[in-house]
C-alpha cells in the first residue's frame, strides 16, 4: 500500500506547499491510498486542513508525518528532519541544500532515495513535470506586476485630450524561461522591450514575441550599458548560472548612469546576485533608482505557483509507478538519470552520469544522422539522383516504359529538394500552425483519386493506393497534433 506525505516548509518566508487538495484525487486514481499532511502546510497558500480533509488526506503533526514512503518537500530538509526520515523512504524535493555534503551521511546510513526536481532535462516530453518552467514563469508574471507598482506610471503608449505619453523603454538581461516570461507580459502591456541574451540563437525567439534583439558581442554588454543604459526606464535582471556565482553587471559606476525613478529587477540566489547592491527579498533605494531583489518571485504568489507545482509533481509521480503502481526507477531514463542523487542511500556517480547522458545524446544524434548527412552531403545526393535517373531511364526505355519517366523524375528531385527546406525551418516556427498546414497540403489525395480513377494500369494503382494511405495518416495527425498542441497552450 502506497503512501505519501506533504511536509510544511520551514524555511523563512516560504509560502508554497508542494501538494494542494483538490490534486489528492489524483493521487488515488494512481494508487496512492494513504496521503498524509502535516497540519498548516498549506496554510500561506490559502489551503487548510479541513481542505485537505475533504479530498481524502490525514493531517499529521510534524513528528509523526514522516512515516511515508515518499516525503513530498519544496526545500531540502534540514538537519532535524533529516533524522525524522524513516529508512528506505524516497525524498522528492525542489532543490538541494547548500550544506548537502554534511547530510550526505545520514541519507546514505538511511538508505535514502534523494530526488531533485529542478534537476530534470528541459526536453519537450518532460514538460509536464518541469517544475522550473512552472515557477520562471509566474516569477516573471510576478516580476512585472513588482516592477510597475514600484514605476507607478503607464508602461503602454496613453493618449489623452491635453497630453501624450510614450511607452515605457524596458531592458531585460538573460531570455532564460523568466526572461521570455516578463518580455511577453511586457509587450502584451504595450511597452518597448529590448532583451540582450548571451546565447545568439534566442533572436528569432525574442523577434516572435514583438520585442528587439540587442546583438552585440558577449563582451561588449559593459559598453552598452555604460551608454544607453539611462534610456531605460524598467531593467529586468536574469542573468542567472546555476550552482555558478554571479557575474557582476551592474556596479557602482553603471546604477550611477541609471535616470532618477528607474526600477531594477533582480534575481538573486544564495546571496549571489548581478547587482552590487541589493536587499534580499526585498526593495532597496538607491539614488531614487528602485531596485527590488528576490529569491523566487513565485513565493508572492503561492496559491498560483503551488497548483502549478502539485500538477508538476503529480505527473512525475505517474511516470514513476507502473501499471500494478510499483514505483520504478528507469536510470536507462535520461530523466532518472538527472534527478536522482542518491538511490537507496548508494551516490550517484558524477563520471559515470555524465557518461551515460553522452551516450544517451548519442544515440538521439544516431536517430537523426541521416537528416544532418542529407544536409552536409545535399549536393552531392543530388548528382547521384541525376545518375540514378539517367540509368533508371535507360532501362524503362529499352523496355519501352515511357510513362513513368517524367513521374520518377519529379518524385526524387522533389523528395531531397523538399527535404532539405523543410529541415532548413526554424524551430521556433513549428506552431499549431504549421501542423494544421500539414495537414491542409495533403490535397495531394486529391491526385491519388485521379491516378485511381483515370488508369488501369495495376502498377499506377498500387503506388496510388499506398500514397493515399499515407497522406491519410498525414492528414489525421496533423489534426490531432494540432488539437493536442492548442489544448496544452489553452491550459
Amino acid at each position: 500500500m502506497l503512501s505519501i506525505s506533504v511536509i510544511k516548509e520551514k524555511k523563512n518566508g516560504e509560502n508554497r506547499v508542494s501538494l494542494i487538495p483538490k490534486d489528492i484525487l489524483d493521487l488515488s486514481k494512481i494508487g496512492f491510498q494513504n496521503v498524509f499532511v502535516e497540519n498548516n502546510a498549506g496554510l500561506l497558500s490559502g489551503y487548510k486542513d479541513s481542505d485537505y480533509i475533504k479530498y481524502g488526506s490525514i493531517i499529521k503533526d510534524k513528528n509523526n508525518i514522516w512515516n511515508s514512503k515518499i516525503i513530498l518537500k519544496i526545500h531540502f530538509p534540514n538537519f532535524k528532519e533529516l533524522y525524522l526520515l524513516n529508512n528506505n523512504s524516497i525524498l522528492i524535493c525542489l532543490d538541494i541544500n547548500l550544506n548537502y555534503i554534511n547530510y550526505l551521511e545520514i541519507l546514505k546510513k538511511k538508505k535514502i532515495t534523494l530526488i531533485i526536481l529542478s534537476y530534470m532535462p528541459r526536453i519537450s516530453r518532460l514538460q509536464i513535470m518541469d517544475v522550473l518552467s512552472s515557477i520562471s514563469y509566474v516569477s516573471g508574471y510576478r516580476a512585472v506586476i513588482e516592477s510597475i507598482y514600484e514605476y507607478r506610471n503607464f508602461i503602454g503608449n496613453q493618449i489623452f485630450p491635453c497630453s501624450k505619453i510614450k511607452p515605457t523603454n524596458v531592458l531585460i538581461i538573460g531570455a532564460g524561461i523568466f526572461g521570455l516570461s516578463v518580455t511577453s507580459f511586457f509587450k502584451n502591456l504595450g511597452a518597448n522591450v529590448y532583451v540582450y541574451d548571451i546565447n545568439k540563437n534566442i533572436k528569432e525567439e525574442i523577434i516572435s514575441l514583438g520585442a528587439k534583439f540587442i546583438d552585440i558581442k558577449n563582451d561588449s554588454l559593459n559598453i552598452f550599458l555604460s551608454n544607453k543604459i539611462n534610456k531605460f526606464n524598467i531593467i529586468v535582471n536574469s542573468a542567472i548560472s546555476r550552482d555558478k556565482k554571479y557575474p557582476l553587471i551592474f556596479t557602482k559606476k553603471i546604477l550611477s548612469l541609471i535616470k532618477s525613478g528607474s526600477v531594477i529587477v533582480n534575481l538573486i540566489n544564495n546571496n549571489s546576485s548581478n547587482c552590487i547592491l541589493i536587499k534580499k527579498n526585498g526593495l532597496l533605494n538607491f539614488n531614487n533608482i528602485k531596485i527590488i531583489s528576490y529569491e523566487d518571485f513565485s513565493n508572492l504568489m503561492p496559491k498560483s505557483i503551488s497548483k502549478l507545482y502539485s500538477k508538476n509533481l503529480i505527473n512525475f509521480l505517474k511516470y514513476m509507478l507502473d501499471k500494478n503502481n510499483n514505483i520504478i526507477l528507469d536510470f536507462k531514463d535520461i530523466l532518472f538519470q538527472n534527478v536522482v542523487v542518491l538511490y537507496k542511500g548508494k551516490e550517484i556517480n558524477q563520471k559515470n552520469k555524465l557518461k551515460i547522458k553522452k551516450n544517451i545524446y548519442k544515440k538521439k544524434d544516431n536517430i537523426f544522422v541521416y537528416q544532418n548527412f542529407f544536409l552536409q552531403y545535399s549536393n552531392g545526393l543530388l548528382l547521384i539522383l541525376l545518375v540514378f535517373y539517367i540509368l533508371i531511364s535507360l532501362f524503362f526505355y529499352h523496355y519501352n516504359i515511357y510513362m513513368y519517366i517524367n513521374n520518377l523524375f519529379i518524385f526524387l528531385f522533389s523528395y531531397i529538394l523538399g527535404f532539405i527546406s523543410i529541415n532548413k525551418i526554424k524551430n521556433f516556427l513549428h506552431t499549431p500552425l504549421m501542423s494544421l498546414t500539414n495537414a491542409i497540403s495533403s490535397i495531394v489525395i486529391i491526385g491519388c483519386l485521379l491516378q485511381i480513377n483515370e488508369n488501369t494500369d495495376w502498377l499506377n494503382i498500387s503506388i496510388s493506393l499506398i500514397t493515399l494511405s499515407l497522406v491519410n495518416i498525414n492528414i489525421f495527425s496533423g489534426f490531432l497534433i494540432t488539437k493536442r498542441m492548442l489544448t496544452i497552450l489553452f491550459n
